[in-house]
């Protein structure tokens, strides 16, 4: 008894159609994997950025001024997040937050008066 070459053949190709399916099923498996990763991470940037942006910008789009612990010069309140104003004043964020948009109408009112003196 020999072996059938015909049966033979198609052994072999049913072995290697199998192991080529199972190499390229695993291969599409990852790239699955991996896109649904890189697209989760994508998203959770996208998130950080914006929580990150809402905390170190001003709603006009400026960075806040440096801060850390301690007691506001206007209100003497403690709190964890204390400005540094650049006129040496230390405010807490509701401080902070009327004494730039007042710094920001005198600035307004200054240029005003500067244009209208020089017509």
């Amino acid at each position: 008894m020999g072996v059938d070459p015909q049966t033979l053949a198609n052994n072999l190709a049913i072995i290697i159609g199998g192991v080529t399916l199972l190499l390229l099923g695993s291969v599409a498996i990852y790239s699955l994997w991996t896109g649904a990763s890189i697209a989760i991470w994508l998203v959770q940037r996208r998130r950080a950025e914006k929580a990150f942006k809402t905390v170190s910008l001003r709603p006009d789009g400026k960075p806040y001024p440096p801060s850390m612990d301690g007691v506001c010069s206007r209100c003497k309140r403690g709190n964890r997040r204390i400005y540094f104003a650049g006129s040496g004043h230390e405010l807490c964020p509701a401080c902070y937050d009327s004494f730039w948009r007042d710094e920001e109408r005198s600035d307004e009112i200054a240029k005003g008066e500067a244009k209208a003196a020089s017509e």
